[in-house]
């Protein structure tokens, strides 16, 4: 199963964005540590203000999901409903074989990244 482990600035503000944008299920394990099941494994988030990575490091790491063309196109929608600050890498395009991809910040700064199947 897929893990992983992040230090989160704000925690609350975390929480609440993985699993009202994502769908993600909350177990939360202290009141530091919660695990969020989310793209089919689960991430546990510490609370770990002032410890965080800056924001060059920030950038060359990532996580996300790969999800069909319709799913993506669900996804935005939810992102654009709740006001979520996101940038498109790609548009997708089925014409010319070309994936959609999108990356997301939580509240963070942790980048999300949701790709397009074709």
């Amino acid at each position: 199963m897929f893990h992983l482990s992040l230090p989160v600035e704000n925690f609350s503000a975390c929480k609440e964005f993985y699993v009202r944008l994502f769908g993600a299920e909350l177990i939360d394990l202290s009141e530091t540590c919660s695990n969020i099941f989310v793209f089919g494994g689960y991430v546990t988030l510490h609370d770990r203000a002032g410890s965080l990575l800056t924001d060059e490091v920030r950038k060359s790491m990532h996580f996300g999901e790969e999800v069909t063309l319709q799913a993506w196109k669900e996804r935005k929608e939810i992102l654009d409903k709740n006001v979520v600050s996101y940038v498109f890498l790609q548009e997708p395009d089925t014409i010319k074989g070309v994936r959609g991809k999108m990356v997301v910040k939580d509240p963070s700064g942790n980048l999300v990244e949701i790709n397009s199947r074709l």
